[in-house]
């Protein structure tokens, strides 16, 4: 049985909604992600950061294992914009 959860995607204070399955990894959700927003004024390179939850997720976590629920909120970072962050995070 497959299961979903009710996310939003939040970038410039904006937020879309959108129900995700549970059995994909991370990676693939990001994937996934690039091609529903194709279109959208967004950076050319990005990636998604849990808001309001410091976890370390990698590409092949699954989202089910993850303590990501309904609800929950995922921030699209420009990728320039996190790797300046992290630099000075040093």
């Amino acid at each position: 049985m497959s299961m979903r959860i009710d996310i939003s995607i939040e970038f410039m204070e904006q937020q879309v909604d959108f129900q995700i399955p549970t059995e994909v990894t991370f990676g693939r959700f990001v994937e996934l992600m690039h091609k529903a927003l194709e279109g959208a004024r967004l950076p050319k390179h990005w990636t998604l950061e849990l808001k309001d939850k410091p976890i370390k997720i990698d590409d092949t976590d699954l989202i089910k294992d993850l303590p990501i629920g309904n609800g929950d909120i995922f921030c699209l970072i420009p990728i320039q914009e996190k790797q300046e962050y992290m630099n000075e995070s040093i």
